[in-house]
């Protein structure tokens, strides 16, 4: 019956009936209250998983009405973490999904465009930064994957928990729109009003507060953005070195500060040295 869907509403379609047909209907459902609006080619795939999912559901005598249908699909829509296939160093564009998975506390992660955490996939119990685009093509999953979710530095008692939900590189344009449209939220946070004052208005800022924001946004790039492929720099444990969550690159303290002395011309060197030091960061 699911045979004429392709990959992606497949994934969709048995989690709708697997959830229809769990005890925690309700508990899911509780993920589904962003606001989402379904592209035309989304709407063409829902109606394609309604047609299956229906009467899959009405031949074991569970009948389920569109509205849950949608609720379920936006509640995976938006919670679902994509298991990418690890980096093809010959196309590093090419990370199409090898799978989804919901874990049930992860999903309650909310994003930050400077998060404090960052997400690391383990497959088959292994990082998935530590295995190869060619290994990859042919492995199955022997064990169920799992996450795990690392501070990026040291964390205030009582400060929530962020990760991002798109690349840290990805410019304000395209992070504001991948929000809107694939999560249902405008952004407001720090990072997000400087870039939009940025991009609509010619004026240099003036402001001795906004500017120093900006060099400190700047450095948190710097330093936990990998260059290579749009990963994210962990601190390795034991170590002043940092490993890439996507590629698994290592960049030394001193690569950091070599690259976060190219950043910033003379007269914001003193400036970034003291915010670099900063335990916050």
């Amino acid at each position: 019956m699911f045979n004429k869907l392709n990959d992606d509403e497949k994934h969709f379609a048995i989690f709708i009936a697997k959830a229809a047909l769990s005890e925690n209907l309700a508990t899911i459902l509780k993920h589904s209250n962003c606001i989402i609006s379904l592209s035309e080619n989304e709407q063409i795939s829902f109606n394609n998983i309604c047609e299956c999912v229906t009467p899959a559901l009405q031949s074991v005598s569970r009948s389920i009405d569109t509205e849950t249908i949608l609720r379920l699909y936006i509640a995976d829509k938006c919670n679902s973490f994509a298991l990418a296939m690890p980096l093809d160093h010959n196309n590093k564009h090419n990370r199409s999904p090898r799978a989804y998975v919901m874990y049930d506390h992860a999903a309650y992660f909310n994003h930050s465009c400077l998060p404090n955490c960052v997400r690391i996939d383990e497959i088959n119990d292994v990082h998935s930064n530590n295995i190869k685009y060619s290994d990859a093509k042919s492995q199955s999953f022997t064990n169920p994957p799992s996450m795990i979710i690392q501070a990026l530095s040291d964390i205030s008692p009582g400060t929530e928990l962020t990760i991002s939900y798109v690349p840290l590189d990805t410019e304000y344009g395209l992070r504001s729109q991948r929000l809107r449209t694939e999560y249902g939220f405008d952004c407001d946070c720090e990072r997000c009003v400087i870039e939009r004052f940025i991009n609509i208005s010619n004026d240099e800022i003036d402001d001795e507060n906004c500017r120093l924001q900006m060099i400190a946004q700047s450095i948190y790039l710097v330093k936990y953005s990998c260059t290579k492929c749009g990963g994210t720099l962990c601190p390795i444990s034991g170590s002043s070195d940092q490993k890439c969550n996507v590629c698994g690159i290592i960049r030394t303290e001193q690569e950091f500060k070599s690259v976060l002395d190219a950043e910033f011309n003379d007269s914001d060197s003193e400036m970034s040295d003291n915010i670099s030091g900063d335990e916050d960061l």
